[in-house]
C-alpha cells in the first residue's frame, strides 16, 4: 500500500479534508457561534439575583395594587407570594451556580434546570408561608404565578444580553 492510498483511505487525502468535508484540523469551517460555544464563561451573578428581586418588588407591588381593589385583607398575600417566588426564584438561580465557569452552549439548559427547580421552590416556601399564617388565598394565587413570570422573563433578559456580549446569540 503506498503512503497516497493510505492518506486516502484515512480522509486526509491531498486536500485537506475528511471523508465526511469537514476540515482536517476540524476547526475551519465551524462558525463563529459555534466556536464561541466552547468558551467557558460565569454568569454576572448579582444581576441575576437583582432582577429577580427588583422583578418581585415590581410586579407584586402592582399585584398588591391591584387585588386592594378585589380584596380588603389581600395585601398580605399578595407580599408573602411576592416573597415566595422571589425566595424560590433565587434557589432556582442559585442551584446552577452561575459563578461556576460552564461552556456557552450549556448555560441555556441550566437556566431551564433553574427554571424547574425555582418553580418547585416556590410551591414548598409558597406553601409553608401560606399554611403558617391565615392569608388570602385568592390574593396569593394572583401574586405567585405574576411574579413567578416576571422573574423569568428578567432572568431569560440578563442571559440574552451575556449570550450577545460574547457573540453567541445569532
Amino acid at each position: 500500500m503506498t503512503t497516497d492510498s493510505a492518506e486516502k483511505k484515512d480522509g486526509a487525502g491531498t486536500s485537506g479534508t475528511t471523508s465526511r468535508g469537514d476540515s482536517a484540523s476540524g476547526e475551519a469551517g465551524e462558525s463563529k457561534i459555534a466556536k464561541a460555544g466552547r468558551v467557558e464563561f460565569a454568569l454576572p451573578c448579582g444581576k441575576l439575583f437583582g432582577v429577580v428581586i427588583a422583578s418581585a418588588v415590581v410586579v407584586g407591588g402592582v399585584a398588591a395594587g391591584f387585588s386592594a381593589t378585589l380584596w380588603t385583607t389581600g395585601l398580605w398575600g399578595v407580599i408573602l407570594g411576592a416573597v415566595s417566588t422571589a425566595v424560590g426564584s433565587g434557589i432556582g438561580v442559585a442551584s446552577i451556580k452561575p459563578w461556576a465557569p460552564r461552556e456557552g452552549r450549556k448555560w441555556g439548559l441550566a437556566m431551564l434546570r433553574a427554571n424547574g427547580i425555582g418553580l418547585l421552590a416556590t410551591l414548598v416556601v409558597g406553601g409553608l408561608l401560606y399554611s403558617a399564617t391565615p392569608i388570602n388565598a385568592g390574593a396569593m394565587g394572583l401574586s405567585v404565578p405574576l411574579v413567578f413570570i416576571a422573574t423569568w422573563v428578567s432572568v431569560a433578559k440578563v442571559l440574552e444580553g451575556v449570550f450577545r456580549d460574547r457573540g453567541l446569540a445569532g
